[in-house]
């Protein structure tokens, strides 16, 4: 029986924590994300900037919505590293612009 504020390890490679009893865990990288940010909107996703699901520094984590993750998993704009993703998104951002500009 784990106590509260334990972490294992998700068949996936996230890293949980335990909130609460009896058996109330949360992802990591969201709990350190809403330390810093506050609550994560609705549409959005945290992801690691990095690739890496374990590294939950709060300068890896980037706040993304759901319309800039489907043009950054398409268009090849999550790297391995966090500045070039932080990059990406703003390129998704761009393409998304662009696309609200046209209709």
């Amino acid at each position: 029986r784990s106590e509260v504020g334990s972490e294992r390890i998700t068949k996936d490679g996230y890293i949980q924590v335990k909130v609460a009893e009896p058996n109330k865990w949360d992802l990591k990288h969201r709990i350190v994300y809403r330390e810093h940010y506050g609550e994560i909107p609705e549409n959005c996703n945290v992801v690691f900037g990095d690739g890496n699901k374990q590294n939950c520094n709060i300068d890896n984590l980037i706040l993304v919505n759901k319309k800039e993750m489907y043009i950054m998993c398409t268009k090849g704009l999550f790297k391995d590293d966090t500045e070039l993703t932080k990059t990406g998104k703003i390129i998704a951002d761009l393409h998304l612009k662009i696309y609200e500009r046209r209709k």
